[in-house]
């Protein structure tokens, strides 16, 4: 955390980021994000590179982190969506945790190769992997 929360800018986003938010706000679909970051470093990078989400949660708001399924189920439930729904949701993740996080939560979870292999990223629950969030959009949309 302190590592986070000493960088003197907020790090580049992801290629396909911004498409996918845009993408998902066309669609009117609910997105948001769940991290084990710190909410003020989170805040930083969406405000930043001008996202608009609508639910930033990090490490401060869950009693029980990443691996713990509770942020993307907290999550969830801010976004309105049902637990008959929760298997249709799709939650990007590039960390092994966040991967057993979402696992755990019964979601569709999708590997994002930033760190790990696909099949580190499959061993830990990811039902797919992608080399980025562009690549998901190109197959997607």
């Amino acid at each position: 955390m302190q590592h986070l929360l000493g960088q003197a800018e907020p790090p580049p986003l992801l290629p396909g980021v911004r498409e996918l938010f845009n993408r998902l706000r066309e669609r009117c679909i609910p997105f948001g994000i769940a991290s084990n970051a710190p909410v003020s470093f989170l805040k930083a990078v969406t405000e930043k590179h001008n996202l608009r989400v609508q639910v930033v949660l990090g490490v401060e708001n869950y009693t029980k982190p990443k691996p713990d399924p509770q942020p993307y189920l907290m999550l969830a439930k801010l976004l309105g969506i049902a637990g008959k729904d929760r298997s249709q949701t799709v939650i990007f993740e590039d960390s092994l945790t966040g991967m057993q996080a979402a696992a755990a939560a019964e979601m569709y979870p999708v590997g994002v190769r930033t760190a790990y292999s696909d099949a580190e990223l499959r061993e830990k629950g990811a039902q797919t992997t992608v080399r980025d969030l562009a690549e998901f959009c190109e197959v997607v949309f």
